[in-house]
Formats: C-alpha cells, sequence, structure tokens
C-alpha cells in the first residue's frame, strides 16, 4: 500500500526551476546535499582540540571523521550520475548533468572549506 501512495506522487511542472530540480533529485540525494551543506556549516576552527566525552565530542571528533567519508560518497554520486547520463537523452540527461553538477559542486566546498582544518593536524 506504501508503494502505490509513493507512485501516485505529483512532480511540480511548473513555478521555480529550483524547486524543480530539487523535487528531481529525490529524497536520498537531498538528505546527502544537505548533510554536505552541515558539514560546511560545522567545520571547527583550525588547531580546535578534540573532546572524547559527551556533546563536545560531536563537534570534534564526529564532524571531521563524516567529512572526508561524504566527500567519497559524493565523488561516488558523481560518478554514477555520469554513468547513468551516458544512455539518456533529452530532459533525462539534463536532469543527470545537474545532480553529477550539483555533487561535485557540493565535493568542492567541502574539500575548501575542510582544508585549513585538517591542514593544522599535519605537523
Amino acid at each position: 500500500m506504501a508503494l502505490a501512495a509513493m507512485k501516485k506522487r505529483k512532480k511540480p511542472t511548473t513555478g521555480n526551476p529550483l524547486v524543480r530540480f530539487v523535487a528531481q533529485l529525490g529524497l536520498m540525494r537531498q538528505v546527502l546535499a544537505c548533510m554536505a551543506l552541515a558539514l560546511i556549516v560545522f567545520v571547527p576552527a583550525p588547531g580546535t582540540p578534540p573532546v572524547y566525552q559527551g556533546l563536545g565530542m560531536i563537534p570534534t571528533v564526529l564532524v571531521p571523521v563524516l567529512a572526508p567519508i561524504l566527500i567519497m560518497v559524493l565523488m561516488l554520486e558523481v560518478l554514477m550520475a555520469g554513468v547513468f547520463m551516458v544512455d539518456k537523452r533529452g530532459a533525462a540527461r539534463a536532469r543527470y548533468r545537474g545532480i553529477l553538477l550539483l555533487n561535485l559542486a557540493l565535493a568542492v566546498a567541502l574539500v575548501l572549506f575542510w582544508i585549513p582544518y585538517f591542514r593544522a593536524l599535519v605537523p
């Protein structure tokens, strides 16, 4: 029953192009993009000492561990969007090109924002 409800979901056909693009991404890619943006926002200051207990562990240990993992997931998504784009024509090809460019831009932004933090770790 839930599957039938999912198939009946309407996609916006008019309106803001940004809203249409975000709707075309799908839930998994939207979550991936939101996670990338959250990791960009929560970059700790370079030289921040790690906290190994309590809530201080999230921004000083967990977030720095997730950043390289998310960069690799974004690069895998870029690769898969490129593979799927090869077989498509027209609007479907443009959709995958947009997905590819979005994921590539997010990966580059993550690298640029996290370089100072990781550079400070190397003596």
